[in-house]
């Protein structure tokens, strides 16, 4: 028999004797996502063995759990704006004919969540956010994509000229506090140049062609 006070886990709220509750201190996940509370709390040895199995794995879309904290936290709103980059680099990296992704993605190895499933995030990667590790190693990363794809004969002929100003400087989906992008077809556009009020010069053209395919069949059937 076990004699001395119940012990409370600060994860599930149940109470332990003192053999499977040696009061080891972890911040507690949801904490983190619905309040952004880092403080630690002492659990129970289950709890401390199910937060450590989980502990690199990106399982806490942030977008579904508490997206306000995008517009609250001004550190969650930077990586927002980071990873959204690095997805779309990304793609032009992958396609480059210069192995280029190796160098792009070695900081961040084994963690390609990052910019592949951009409000994704582990308990490991909560806790750098506030000590602003995790901003830091992705600037670095959006730095280097950015001075290889504008550089890159190949990648840069990948980008867009906007068909609005007709400007011969090549737009990037990336440069996110310069371009509008089109929600329903990716077209880019300079932002002061296209708005949501304007119609889309590359989905007028799709509709276009649509219709166009359109009367064309029931031509054919009415012969």
């Amino acid at each position: 028999m076990i004699y001395g006070a119940a012990r409370v886990c600060g994860f599930s709220g149940n109470y332990y004797c003192s053999e499977c509750h040696l009061n080891d201190e972890y911040v507690i996940p949801s904490r983190i996502l619905i309040n952004w509370d880092f403080s630690r709390f002492n659990i129970c040895k289950q709890a401390k063995d199910f937060l450590g199995g989980i502990w690199d794995k990106p399982i806490f879309d942030l977008n579904q759990i508490n997206p306000m904290l995008y517009k609250e936290v001004e550190e969650c709103a930077e990586l927002d704006v980071l990873r959204t980059q690095l997805q779309s680099m990304s793609i032009y990296l992958m396609t480059c004919k210069e192995p280029v992704m190796d160098e792009f993605s070695k900081d961040v190895w084994a963690r390609e969540h990052l910019y592949q499933k951009i409000h994704h995030y582990s308990i490991s990667d909560l806790l750098n956010i506030p000590n602003r590790t995790l901003s830091d190693t992705l600037t670095k990363m959006v730095v280097f994509g950015r001075n290889h794809i504008k550089s890159c004969r190949v990648c840069k002929q990948k980008g867009f000229v906007c068909e609005i100003c007709r400007d011969n400087e090549v737009i990037f989906p990336f440069d996110l506090d310069s371009i509008f992008k089109c929600s329903a077809c990716g077209a880019v556009y300079h932002n002061k140049c296209m708005n949501n009020n304007i119609q889309c010069p590359r989905c007028q053209r799709w509709r276009m062609n649509s219709c166009d395919e359109d009367c064309e069949l029931d031509a054919e059937v009415t012969h």
